[in-house]
């Protein structure tokens, strides 16, 4: 355990042990909705978690991050996904490894992806707009999987875990989403495009 606290302030043996105390009585307290436990969450974890993130992710917006990250730790602890405080290191590093896999993904896509035309913005607002009205139709458990699995990178192992997900269920639950939103994609051209090529027989023919 020393190995995983020793990611935030370097601490002595007797400290390690107040340190392990100090967690437990925290993740009791969150669990039991205690609002000052919050509070005390952040203060104490915070400078940790900032040192962890400006090491691999550097100082831009890491305010924002900070704050995000605190409260999806702050989050998972009441699930009861983060327990010890190896589970507490571990969603951090998991978020500076999604961080940087988006970093490279952008700078990918900057590369070698053409700037979007006022089509493809329209196209991609529609689709945005299709998967939130489509979630709607889900229950909240099965947002939750779908939410969790797609904007926050869980694997069908964490979602069984923390959601009691199969495989099976998790194929389904994406299934029902493509299908009802691949109609948005699969829509013909808007009506001035198609009206076009009458409007130019029409001339023709006069």
């Amino acid at each position: 355990m020393s190995d995983q606290l020793r990611e935030f302030p370097e601490l002595e043996p007797p400290e390690i042990e107040a340190e392990r105390l100090r967690w437990h009585s925290l993740v009791l307290r969150l669990a039991a909705r205690e609002e000052t436990a919050d509070c005390e969450f952040r203060d104490h974890y915070a400078a940790g978690i900032r040192v962890m993130l400006r090491r691999s992710l550097g100082s831009i917006g890491l305010d924002a991050l900070v704050d995000e990250t605190l409260a999806g730790a702050l989050e998972e602890v009441r699930r009861g996904s983060i327990r010890e405080p190896l589970h507490f290191v571990q969603f951090v590093r998991s978020v500076i490894e999604r961080q940087e896999q988006g970093e490279a993904m952008s700078r990918t896509l900057a590369r070698v992806s053409p700037a979007l035309t006022t089509v493809d913005r329209l196209r991609l607002k529609e689709t945005t707009n299709a998967v939130q009205e489509a979630l709607m139709t889900f229950s909240k458990r099965e947002r939750e999987i779908l939410v969790d699995y797609y904007s926050r990178g869980l694997t069908p192992y964490d979602l069984e875990c923390l959601h009691g997900a199969t495989s099976e269920e998790l194929d389904g639950l994406r299934s029902r989403l493509q299908e009802m939103v691949r109609p948005h994609h699969d829509r013909k051209p808007p009506s001035r495009e198609r009206r076009a090529p009458l409007v130019r027989h029409a001339a023709a023919a006069s």
